[in-house]
């Protein structure tokens, strides 16, 4: 499995969160991670554990970011 089935998989089982912003894959420290962004801040045993232990043999970081809004398009 790549890390973009990997980070799909996981979306999969986190999108029921309220808390959820995006599952994504992205580069840190020179390795691709999978980045879960939340909403506020969440401690839970399931993040707990995927920070630790990774998801699918990938690392995992958890970022909170708050929520995402649609923005208007400015006039040119």
């Amino acid at each position: 499995m790549d890390i973009y089935a990997a980070a799909d998989e996981l979306n999969t089982i986190l999108r029921e969160y309220d808390w959820l912003t995006a599952v994504a894959v992205g580069g840190l420290d020179e390795k691709e991670v999978i980045f879960v962004y939340t909403r506020r801040a969440v401690r839970n045993q399931q993040l707990d554990r995927l920070t630790s232990e990774g998801w699918k043999g990938f690392d995992v970081k958890v970022e909170k970011v708050g929520r995402a809004r649609p923005t208007r398009a400015q006039p040119a």
